[in-house]
């Protein structure tokens, strides 16, 4: 979206010819580069045998894991042939390499996770976006073949860097440290808790290096160079050599490189004695990184660094002028513009990848950004003294921890000043779309003479462009929808998402892991994907935490209209949890069971509605009393029903078989969600021919360590389905 917006801008000022060519002709490439990308990807994933033998270099520190060591690898031989030579993968395994190493290991070839839900993550695509192009697993006879096995120079530029972080670890408290690591490097290793904060107060993007620090060095080597009586043109050449260098010293994140190329651009400029221009500019900065990697535009972190230096070009006077309005004049007025602009024009990038907006990210970005300057500018000073005198950089540091302390703060309160995180629904792309074109309006095409827009008017009424529109909306409004039920990959877990023809949200379930939020990072996205903020029931089938784990975040952040339940025969931690939100939110909780063979029925909507079969209050089962006292309920919509069964055992079906004996045709549904995960505890021979589906759903875990569904289960539902065949 940013080149298109870039070329309908260049085209708009009808100047700038060569960049547009440039544009074009880089598009063109890009294709080309994106085809070969996923080609090769292909190629690799049909090369590999289940076990492949491979020679590679590590190039990158590792990430630790739980489990294994995540590393960066260059390939050199795979199963003795170079024809995959100096593709990147990474590596996860359980032994210890260093940056250089040359090893040899016998691993398998993964292509990295693929989208597992609606306008999920897709990790695959990701990993394209840093050049690399699948991963290594289940390493098994790791050894290093040689030490350092890279050039001189990298080897020393590694091992700068990896003293600039050990010298900061000594002069600084671990947080701070973590901190003014990610702000002099780029490598952001600070905590998730700190990222939150400064997410939540709208200052994320402090973490990242941009032009600011470009600003500070080319102002640290100006002040020098002034010193040493040095001529013009000769300052901008060490500028420019000092932001080269620090590039090679930093994480060469995209942030980084295009604040680097664009400072670079501009001092050039001046030593040729051109005029910058920033349009020609973030054109040729972005160029260099569609034609190096197209994949490149996916990546957030692009998005957000030229949508927000986009942003400042387009809007800054126009918010200038209104401050000035409203009378707020000199530094924090121009602040003030800075930030407004960057925030007008990446707000539905962050929306798209966040789901929220904040209301207060004036307050946080005018008290961070006073510190962020000294604290960058005291930082890089204090690391330049440290390879001189690490005991003096030491004394000299402590003032920088309490400044550094103050920025966490700042982050901290921000993120707790109310209406500092909304969650929004995702905008539909015409939305999008409409957004930046009125944002063109206000900068560009106001440019545009009346004949044009005349002529353009003109245009959408002969082709009836207007009708086409109005049949569109109609189609989308008009004629009702169907029931649409859909099965969320939440893990090692259960959730459905149930809307019916009215528009009314049911969710059963919701996943839940110990390890991992499935609320805030699954279903609370996957929800604002499909445009919903509110719930209208949820249905808790049982209190285990892999099916009501992420759910306490729903209730927390959504709006919920009625929660069914049933009578508990545990008083368990996440039900306790649970009634402790549900009275903060003054959230309608109803509990519901079955008796005397007969169901309560639960009506949602005309035609819509379920019988809760189980449990029976009089007869809630004691062993393993949270899956075998599940909700089990029976959905019908016209001529078609679905059985949803909680993680019931055993002898919970044992018992809902005898409870309906007389009326076991009450069971049988054209859809089952299969109990407890494919459990071989449950889904007995005689329960599956009660309910006789014509499909069986089980909501497992990849590779879980249960061993989920079990092949005796699939067995059953094999023969049940070759005997309707």
């Amino acid at each position: 979206p940013f080149v298109l917006l870039l070329l309908i801008i260049l085209i708009i000022y009808k100047k700038h010819h060569s960049i547009i060519i440039l544009i074009m002709i880089t598009a063109i490439i890009s294709n080309i580069e994106i085809n070969t990308i996923n080609n090769k990807c292909e190629n690799l994933q049909n090369y590999f045998s289940d076990e492949s033998d491979f020679v590679a270099t590590v190039i990158s520190d590792k990430i630790e894991g739980d489990y294994f060591n995540t590393y960066t690898i260059k390939i050199s031989k795979i199963n003795t042939s170079n024809k995959f030579k100096n593709v990147k993968l990474l590596l996860r395994t359980k032994k210890e390499f260093s940056y250089g190493d040359e090893i040899s290991f016998t691993g398998n070839y993964v292509k990295g996770e693929v989208q597992r839900n609606y306008l999920g993550f897709d990790y695959s695509e990701y990993l394209k976006t840093l050049e690399i192009y699948g991963i290594c697993e289940n390493a098994k006879d790791e050894r290093i073949i040689k030490k350092n096995n890279l050039n001189k120079a990298n080897l020393f530029l590694h091992d700068t860097i990896l003293r600039i972080k050990q010298n900061i670890e000594i002069m600084l408290k671990k947080e701070e440290a973590n901190l003014l690591i990610a702000l002099i490097t780029g490598d952001n290793k600070v905590s998730d808790k700190i990222k939150d904060d400064f997410r939540n107060s709208g200052i994320y993007h402090m973490l990242a290096i941009s032009g600011m620090h470009m600003a500070y060095i080319i102002l640290i080597l100006d002040k020098i160079t002034t010193k040493l009586s040095i001529s013009k043109n000769k300052k901008k050449w060490i500028q420019i050599i000092g932001i080269i260098l620090f590039i090679q010293l930093s994480t060469k994140s995209i942030s980084i490189l295009r604040a680097g190329i664009m400072s670079i651009l501009s001092l050039f400029a001046v030593i040729s004695k051109r005029k910058s221009d920033t349009i020609n500019n973030i054109c040729i900065a972005m160029l260099i990184f569609l034609f190096l990697n197209p994949f490149s535009i996916k990546n957030i972190s692009f998005q957000l660094s030229f949508g927000g230096v986009i942003g400042i070009v387009l809007l800054n006077d126009n918010y200038k002028k209104l401050l000035v309005k409203l009378n707020i004049k000199g530094k924090i007025s121009e602040s003030i513009a800075s930030i407004l602009s960057a925030q007008t024009m990446i707000i539905p990038v962050i929306i798209l990848n966040y789901h929220t907006i904040s209301l207060t990210f004036i307050v946080s970005n005018l008290l961070a950004g006073l510190l962020i300057g000294i604290i960058i500018i005291y930082g890089l000073i204090i690391t330049v003294i440290s390879f001189l005198s690490i005991q003096i950089s030491v004394i000299i540091s402590k003032p920088l921890n309490i400044l550094i302390q103050m920025l966490i703060n700042i982050a901290h309160y921000g993120a707790l000043l109310p209406f500092s995180r909304i969650y929004v629904i995702r905008p539909r792309i015409p939305i999008i779309i409409i957004y930046y074109y009125l944002i063109l309006e206000l900068t560009i095409l106001k440019k545009i003479k009346y004949k044009q827009v005349k002529e353009i008017f003109n245009f959408i009424i002969n082709k009836k462009i207007y009708l086409i529109v109005i049949v569109i909306l109609i189609v989308n409004i008009v004629i009702p929808k169907d029931l649409r039920i859909y099965f969320i990959d939440v893990g090692q877990g259960d959730s459905t998402l149930i809307v019916t023809p009215q528009n009314k949200r049911i969710l059963i379930d919701s996943g839940g892991s110990l390890n991992y939020d499935v609320g805030n990072e699954i279903l609370l996205p996957y929800l604002l994907n499909r445009g919903i903020k509110r719930i209208d029931y949820i249905i808790i089938s049982h209190f285990d935490t892999d099916h009501v784990g992420g759910l306490l975040e729903i209730i927390k952040e959504l709006k919920v209209g009625k929660i069914i339940i049933s009578k508990q025969a545990e008083n368990s931690k996440n039900f306790q949890e649970f009634i402790k939100i549900v009275k903060e939110k003054n959230i309608n909780v109803i509990i519901v069971g079955a008796s005397d063979a007969r169901p309560q029925i639960l009506q949602i909507e005309k035609d819509i509605y379920f019988d809760i079969l189980w449990p029976i209050d009089s007869k809630l089962i004691a062993e393993n009393s949270l899956n075998n006292n599940s909700i089990v309920c029976k959905l019908h919509y016209k001529k078609i029903s679905m059985l949803f069964t909680g993680d019931i055992e055993e002898v919970a079906e044992r018992g809902i078989l005898k409870e309906y004996e007389n009326n076991l045709s009450i069971l049988n549904s054209t859809i089952l969600k299969t109990a407890h995960h494919g459990s071989k505890t449950s889904s007995t021979q005689e329960f599956l021919k009660a309910v006789s589906p014509k499909i069986a759903l089980i909501g497992v875990g990849k590779n879980n360590k249960f061993g989920h569904p079990s092949g005796e289960v699939i067995k059953k539902m094999e023969n049940m389905r070759n005997k309707n065949l």
